[in-house]
């Protein structure tokens, strides 16, 4: 299925079912945070948590893709693979396979 054909995630409700059930689905936020991480060997990559309105969401992505560069404060459509987890100390559903469909960069809006 195409990207712009999946379902826009815009409740808890919805979130939560999406992650229980693994669904690759789209999401709409603010880049609320952002991070470095480090795999081993020469593999880098870089963490984003991404506020929307019906919950956190962290993805990762190589540090040198649109998606990578992101800057915090930025508006993004993304569409991402929910893997069923969670961090419930912090309420962050964690997704994968991130793609970027649409942004604007906070730079841009400033």
């Amino acid at each position: 299925m195409p990207a712009h054909d999946l379902m826009m995630i815009k409740t808890r409700t919805q979130l939560r079912a999406a992650a229980t059930n693994r669904q690759r689905v789209r999401i709409r936020g603010v880049v609320a945070a952002r991070g470095g991480g480090h795999y081993g060997g020469g593999y880098r990559n870089v963490w984003l948590r991404v506020e929307t309105a019906a919950g956190n969401v962290q993805v990762t992505a190589s540090p040198g893709t649109p998606l990578g560069t992101m800057p915090e404060g930025s508006r993004i459509e993304l569409a991402v693979s929910l893997t069923g987890m969670v961090n419930l100390v912090e309420d962050v559903y964690i997704g994968e396979r991130a793609q970027v469909l649409a942004s604007t960069s906070a730079a841009a809006t400033r």
